[in-house]
Formats: structure tokens, C-alpha cells, sequence
């Protein structure tokens, strides 16, 4: 089968790398087309998947709308000389609306309840929408739930384990404690009007932090003044291992923070969005039922950092996260199996969640050995770095 993936975020290379390594072996082709944006073009490259751009796009709400028909064309042209069988994105209109001008099958993946000006342009023209079960909108039949979330398709104990050399290559004694933090550009459709802490807050928390331990700080834009040297040197898609190994994550970044929380690393995340009536449901369920998140308004920014300090001196902390961790694993199913089980198997695999919902709670249960498996201390052997 020819499968044709559009990748518009550095997420999302995560999100589908696995898929296509996975399918790629078992004989299936593939089309990526990607977005010049971030570090899209670098993990494409570091993790040895061909791609064709389909260029910088625009920001803002008008500037995307205007920039639509060009990227539309972009990924048109490449598709027709690729002639897929079927699309697959994370929520992409431009996959979705070439999908329908090539009659082909698309199908999305989504997380994200609130982005409803992009569902208007996607949704119409999908076959089928995935999301994790906690997901808080119900689009009726055209959407299928798996008890699971997105990032653990490449941070679940199946797909990775960190690199046991992450502390010495960032300089560090074997024991020694750090923190991650990162800070966002907001700049996408759905970040409008949305912001996470002050420049003034940003300084404070890497400073009293950093009275604690070690602070790597990632960035998507310039740092404040006198931070630039704890900036995280590390190539991008390294992050994963440096977000494994931390004592804490703190930041602006909702995909980061569950990628921690995924990670079994304690998050503490402070967006325009939390606690609004724009929240997801993947925080709701990571903060409420597993305790590996807290999530604070950007109103509510000391109360952020104030929480970050007395996490950071907690001497259970990384412990008690564990533990949490190893029941969230043991709740959910291995997504990256899934994914594939899906992709190469549609239709017939969406007829058949659709006649047996408990399917793939079954089929993909991950084993009790392997959800208690603690592949997060140093000596781990690192398996998810190189695919």
C-alpha cells in the first residue's frame, strides 16, 4: 500500500515515525510531506525519513487561510505523482482536502478539542477521526477512541528507553539533578491571544530553580537576558532523553508537558489555556486520575513556580512519579501497535472498533511486565534514539 503522511509540527514526526519504520519494513511506501517549521525538517532527517516540502506557511489565522491554497498544491502535486492508496495526519487540512480531490481515504488523528476552525477544515473530509479516550468533544460515528495517548506511541517502554549517557553529555555527575524547562513562541492558529509566563516570571523561575539544581532551559525564540547560557545544546531529537532523566518539567508547551508526564518526569505546564473552558482532556486525565501533571493558568504564574520549587525538593519526587507512571502503562495499550494495526488494516480495521468498542483494549493491552518495566535509570540500553 502507498500511504502519504503530512507532517505540520515537530510533534508530529514523533507521533508517525514509528508507523513508517514500522510499515515501511513490512513492504508498504510512503509520501511525507512536511512544513518548513522548527525542527521538522532536522528530526525528519535525524530519524531517516525522505520528505518533500511543502513550505514555510503563514501565521496567523488570515495569513494561513490566504496561504491555503498554495500549501494545498504543494501537497497535491506530490501526491499525484506518488498516487497514494490512503492519507494519514495529525489533523491536517491540507491532507484531508487533497485526499478528497483524489478521492483516497484520509485519515486523522487529533487531541486538540478546542482548535474548531481547523476541525471545520479537516473533519469534512475524513473518513475517520482518532483521538485517546479522554477526549472531550464527540464527533459521532466518524470517531474512534483508543485508550491511550498520542505521545506514548515513541515514549511508551515498546519504543523507548533513554540514553544512560544523557547526564554526561550534558556535563552532569552521574546522580547529579536538573531541571527542564521550556518556553513557547505561541505562535500557532490556536495559540491566539494565549501566553505563559512573563519575561520577568521566566527569569525568576530559572533563577530560584537554579538555586536547586541544574536548569536546562529549551526555547523556541530568543532567550531573556543573561539566560542564553542554559539554553539546552542538545540536538532536537534528544529532548526525549534529557526529559526522561529530569528530576522536573516545567513549561508552556502542552505536548512537552505530557510527553513528560508520559516520561514518569513530574510536569508543572502555565498556558493561557488551563483551567479555561478550552482545556483538554488529555491534561485533565494526566493532572486528576494520575497526578503526573499540574496544569496553571497564565493568571496564576507565581502559583506555578511556587509549586515547581517545592517539587523540585521533594525527595520522593521521582519515586513517587514512577509509580504513577507504571499505572498509567498498565491502563493504557501500546498506541504505536495500534497505529499500525489501523493504518495498514483500514477499513477493516475501523469497522471492526466500530462492532467491538473493547477491541483494541484488548488486543493492544500492554503486558503487566513491561508497563512495570522502569526503563528511565541510568544503564537503561536506549532503543528509541536511532528509529
Amino acid at each position: 500500500m502507498r500511504i502519504a503522511i503530512d507532517i505540520g509540527h515537530p510533534a508530529h514526526v514523533h507521533y508517525f515515525r514509528h508507523l513508517i519504520h514500522d510499515l515501511r519494513a513490512a513492504g508498504h511506501q510512503f509520501l511525507v510531506t512536511a512544513r518548513e517549521r522548527g525542527e521538522v525538517f532536522a528530526l525528519l532527517e535525524a530519524f531517516d525519513i525522505p520528505y518533500v516540502s511543502r513550505g514555510a506557511g503563514a501565521s496567523g489565522a488570515l495569513g494561513k487561510l490566504l496561504n491555503l491554497p498554495r500549501a494545498n498544491l504543494h501537497v497535491y502535486r506530490a501526491a499525484r505523482a506518488f498516487r497514494p492508496h490512503l492519507f494519514v495526519s495529525f489533523a491536517s487540512m491540507y491532507a484531508a482536502q487533497v485526499a478528497a480531490v483524489l478521492r483516497i481515504p484520509h485519515i486523522a488523528f487529533d487531541d486538540t478539542e478546542f482548535v474548531r476552525a481547523g476541525q471545520m477544515l479537516y473533519r469534512p473530509f475524513s473518513e475517520v477521526v482518532l483521538t485517546p479516550w479522554c477526549f472531550r468533544e464527540d464527533f459521532g460515528r466518524q470517531h474512534l477512541r483508543f485508550r491511550g495517548f498520542v505521545e506514548m506511541a515513541y515514549l511508551a517502554p515498546e519504543r523507548f528507553a533513554p540514553s544512560a549517557d544523557t547526564r554526561t553529555e550534558l556535563g552532569l555527575s552521574p546522580d547529579e539533578p536538573y531541571a527542564l524547562v521550556r518556553f513557547n513562541a505561541f505562535d500557532a492558529i490556536h495559540d491566539r491571544n494565549i501566553t505563559g509566563f512573563s519575561d520577568e516570571n521566566r527569569a525568576r523561575l530559572v533563577r530560584e530553580l537554579g538555586r536547586e539544581v541544574r536548569v536546562f532551559v529549551s526555547a523556541e525564540e530568543q532567550l531573556p537576558s543573561g539566560m542564553e547560557a542554559q539554553r539546552l545544546s542538545l540536538p532536537a531529537h534528544r529532548i526525549h532523553d534529557v526529559m526522561a532523566h529530569a528530576r522536573l518539567f516545567v513549561g508552556e508547551s502542552g505536548t512537552m508537558a505530557t510527553e513528560a508526564a508520559c516520561l514518569g518526569t513530574r510536569a508543572v505546564r502555565c498556558d493561557g489555556f488551563a483551567g479555561s473552558a478550552l482545556e483538554r482532556g488529555n491534561f485533565v486525565e494526566l493532572e486528576r486520575t494520575y497526578g503526573l501533571l499540574s496544569s496553571w493558568n497564565s493568571d496564576s504564574q507565581d502559583e506555578a513556580i511556587d509549586q515547581a520549587l517545592a517539587l523540585i525538593l521533594d525527595p520522593q519526587l521521582e519515586q513517587r512519579s514512577m509509580r504513577r507512571r507504571e499505572r498509567l502503562l498498565q491502563e493504557t495499550i501500546d498506541v504505536a501497535a495500534f497505529m499500525s494495526w489501523f493504518v495498514a488494516g483500514y477499513p477493516g480495521s475501523a469497522a471492526a472498533m466500530r462492532s467491538d468498542p473493547d477491541l483494541t483494549a484488548r488486543r493492544f493491552a500492554r503486558d503487566a511486565s513491561t508497563a512495570a518495566n522502569d526503563p528511565q535509570r541510568d544503564g537503561a540500553v536506549p532503543t528509541g534514539a536511532a528509529c
